[in-house]
């Protein structure tokens, strides 16, 4: 029962919380480097980023938008350009068993194969939720590829990391796959060309319309002088 629940609110969360927890995404604290060293170390060393067997996840690319991420399928990234995911995460649990603490998550690039050989280190969030048994909730989480790696490929790494009750503390991999990094090429607005085009010729068409407004009233003024000084002859 707790697992077809997890499921549904899991959609319902991942369909909204890219607009939801936007706003909260854009208070989460920094962490400097000195604050990461603070944490202690994850316990499960045999499987570092496996998490544990009581937390549910569902992963969700929001930007670009791959939708829910399952499985591994070829995924291309813009540099320079923010991407977002969005995670559901459930503590399953049942009623008297071990809650849990977020502490933060995080993402980088590094070469296939090479966890800790970093190219690129992406923002460290500072989470506050704390997953009761039987409860979730949604992590939003943006970051931006550097413009100087378009055209290769790394591997992608988003982990968050909790602790139970018992100060046994978990890395979970939400994400890990080699995406493709490009650089989208700026094309022409051709909206506000139209635009610009438009407005010209509705300036030269005014123009054109003052133009022949003055001439005519010129024309009538001249033949109005010379059937008057006509008359007085």
């Amino acid at each position: 029962m707790l697992s077809c629940n997890f499921a549904y609110y899991s959609w319902i969360l991942l369909l909204c919380g890219n607009y939801i927890l936007n706003s909260f995404a854009e208070d989460a604290t920094i962490l400097s480097e000195e604050d990461s060293t603070l944490l202690p170390s994850v316990t499960n060393e045999d499987d570092r980023f496996k998490g544990s067997p009581a937390v549910g996840v569902l992963v969700a690319l929001s930007k670009p938008p791959y939708g829910l991420y399952s499985g591994r399928r070829e995924i291309n990234l813009p540099v320079g350009k923010i991407s977002s995911l969005v995670a559901s995460l459930a503590n399953t649990n049942p009623t008297n068993g071990e809650q849990f603490k977020l502490d933060f998550i995080e993402g980088a690039l590094h070469y296939p194969m090479y966890y800790d050989y970093h190219i690129q280190n992406f923002t460290k969030q500072r989470l506050h939720e704390t997953l009761d048994p039987g409860q979730e909730t949604s992590l939003y989480y943006r970051f931006k590829p550097a413009p100087e790696l378009a055209g290769r490929s790394f591997d992608l790494s988003i982990v968050v990391y909790y602790h139970d009750n018992n100060d046994i503390y978990y890395a979970h991999k939400l994400f890990n796959q080699t995406v493709n990094l490009f650089e989208i090429e700026e094309g022409v607005d051709t909206e506000l060309i139209f635009l610009v085009i438009l407005v010209i010729a509705l300036s030269i068409a005014i123009l054109i319309g003052i133009w022949h407004w003055f001439t005519s009233i010129a024309q009538k003024t001249t033949a109005s002088q010379k059937v008057f000084k006509s008359g007085r002859k």
